[in-house]
């Protein structure tokens, strides 16, 4: 039986090849339509020329009452962040049709979770008709609207609109919309402090 050599030169053409590969791609010519990535050039969905977020809000009032209590779920992942409910006495199991459906309110598309103080709801919302993001306060009680302050942005349909969670406590309650306009709003009256648009003053 002959022997051959193949086996003990495969390594050294193997490392020849990957050579003569990465010198082609080293000296070969860049890719047609490639561009250089500068930064402050890539705009968010939607556009930066869509942002309207300095235009003024509005405040709207409802009919809705805070709820009694204290019960608090102050932001995300709740008061320490850690995603765990300090409260007690509560049903570890339920039966088929439990826990009751005490109120449902219809909203727009999204993924933005509620934060929850002294009887208030407080989500960020996104108004598709009116292309208008919906900062909402609404009574635990029973999903009355307490207030809303609303503001103009156009806004493209990207995985959802709304995201975020609200972080409140007793005097503030800040918001951080879909094309990054961050909003400060006294949290009981829902009047506005300040708002600003991330995006324009920081690139």
């Amino acid at each position: 039986m002959k022997k051959t050599i193949f086996p003990a030169i495969f390594p050294f053409l193997a490392l020849l090849a990957g050579l003569l590969i990465l010198l082609f791609l080293y000296l070969g010519r860049e890719p047609a339509g490639m561009e250089l990535r500068v930064p402050g050039t890539d705009a968010p969905p939607g556009g930066i020329s869509e942002m309207q977020a300095d235009k003024p809000g509005l405040l709207s009032r409802g009919k809705g009452k805070p709820a009694p209590g204290t019960d608090s779920w102050s932001g995300f992942r709740g008061n320490k962040r850690d995603n765990t409910s300090l409260e007690k006495g509560y049903k570890k199991s339920f039966s088929k049709d439990e826990p009751a459906v005490l109120w449902r309110v219809k909203t727009g598309e999204g993924y933005a979770g509620a934060a929850v103080l002294n009887g208030r709801v407080y989500f960020i919302d996104y108004d598709q008709e009116k292309k208008q993001d919906a900062i909402r306060c609404l009574s635990l009680a029973d999903g009355e609207e307490i207030w809303r302050y609303s503001y103009p942005v156009k806004v493209k349909r990207n995985h959802g609109m709304s995201r975020t969670v609200p972080a409140v406590n007793s005097k503030y309650l800040v918001t951080l919309g879909p094309m990054c306009h961050a909003v400060c709003l006294n949290s009981v009256t829902g009047e506005l402090i300040w708002k600003k648009d991330l995006v324009k003053e920081f690139g």
